[in-house]
Parts: structure tokens; sequence; C-alpha cells
């Protein structure tokens, strides 16, 4: 009789079709004459049956829900980019947009020093710099109080510098982001300007301080003033691309 182990591989092979028929003959053989050997084969036949089934369902799962395959790598940073490129470029628009539309932005990075066109007299008589000097110099440095202390300590008798130092009082306030007070210091030089080329300047200074405070009607009367009455053509351009904008859809959505 073969050894124990012979006969566990043996019967393996038998249920799996591997063995040559006279090694087939000798395990039926040994399983019609001995009971234990049948037993022991029938218990290998039912587990062998089990896996066989269980092998076919996996098989029959597999074949319904296959398994994905694993992305390559540039496969899934390919996904990624094609989701994040349009969402950048959409930001992109909407920021350039914004930008261009919105009145806070727009108003922040305007250099309002630039709008004032001072006569710049370098000194006075006695050859030191009058205080409107000073004002004019402290404007173009963006030194905002320090020009606005010095306008505001023209006199009003001072015929010759009190209107000037007035218009400087008007961009210093709009430089410091106060529009109520440039308003109110600009709107008497309308009848009172420092000279009529001045007119353009005012207008444009008031059409600011409106769009700061988000008077759209009261900033609109005075670009219009400056594309309809303006004798001099001075800030035509910019008064009518305001205008452009105030009747745009994309102003009114962003303010």
């Amino acid at each position: 009789m073969r050894e124990p182990l012979d006969w566990d591989q043996m019967i393996q092979a038998y249920f799996e079709d591997e063995l040559p028929p006279d090694d087939r003959a000798a395990v039926e053989a040994q399983a019609a004459q001995d009971p234990a050997f049948r037993t022991r084969l029938e218990a290998y036949r039912w587990a062998h049956a089990g896996l066989v089934e269980a092998a076919g369902r996996r098989a029959a799962f597999d074949a319904q829900f296959p398994y994905p395959t694993p992305a390559a790598p540039w496969r899934r940073w390919a996904r990624i980019a094609a989701v994040l490129i349009p969402l950048l470029l959409i930001a992109a628009v909407w920021y350039s947009l914004q930008q261009r539309y919105a009145v806070g932005p727009w108003l922040a990075a305007y250099p309002v020093q630039q709008t004032y066109r001072g006569d710049w007299r370098a000194v006075s008589p006695d050859g030191e710099p009058d205080r409107l000097s000073l004002a004019e110099q402290a404007l173009q440095r963006q030194a905002f109080v320090e020009a606005i202390a010095l306008a505001h300590s023209i006199s009003p008798q001072d015929t010759a510098s009190y209107p000037a130092a007035q218009l400087i009082q008007g961009v210093a306030h709009l430089g410091q982001q106060e529009p109520e007070q440039a308003i109110a210091v600009l709107t008497p030089l309308l009848t009172e300007p420092p000279s009529p080329d001045y007119l353009p300047d005012i207008h444009w200074l008031l059409a600011l301080g409106y769009l700061a405070q988000q008077d759209w009607p009261a900033a609109r009367h005075h670009l219009q003033w400056l594309v309809t009455e303006n004798p001099y053509g001075y800030l035509q351009p910019e008064a009518r691309a305001w205008l452009r904008r105030l009747d745009s859809f994309w102003f009114n959505w962003f303010n």
C-alpha cells in the first residue's frame, strides 16, 4: 500500500484530472476495497465540488463586475487638469471683469494725484516755497494728509491761491478715500474755479467722488458734462469710458 502522503497527492490529482490511467485505476480500486479510503475520497470529492462551484461564482461575478484597471498616473493628472484648467480660466475672466467694471478696485488703483495740474510755482517772492507750492509737492508725493493741512491753511482772502488750494484738498481727500469731504470741497469750485480750464478737472474729480459713493446719477451728470459741454476736450476719453461702464451689464453685476 502507498504511503498516506502519496495517496493525498494522488487524490488531489485524481479530482483535477491529472493522473495517468493506471494511477487513476489504482485510486478507484483502493476505494473499492477500503471503506476508510472511500470515505476519505468522498470527502475530497465534496470539498473539490465546493471549490469548483465557488470558483465558478467568482468567475461569473468578475465577468459581470470587472475590477477597474488602475489608471496610469498621467491619466489621473490629466483628469485633474481637465477640471482645474476651466475653473482657472473662469476665475481669470471673472477677476478681469471685476477689475474693469467694479468701482472699488478701479478707484483704489487710480493715481488721483496725477489729475491735479498745478502751476508749480517754485518759490514765493522772498525766495522760499509758498504754502500752495508745498501743498502741490506733498500731493504729488501722495502725502495726502500733509497736502490737506497745507492747503487748508491758505486763507480765502488769498484770492490767487485759495481756489487752487481747495482743488488740492479735493484731490487729497479722494486720495485718502474720503469722497464726501472731497465733494464738499470741490462743489463750490464749479462756480469759482481757479481758472476756466480747471472745470474739466473739477467735474472729473466730482465724478470720481460720486462713483466712490455709488451715486451713479450724480457721477453720470459730471461725466456727461465732460463729454458734451467740455470746451477743452481734456478727460473726454476717460469720461466716455466710464459712461460705457455705467451702461454695461457687468457694471450692474459687480456693483
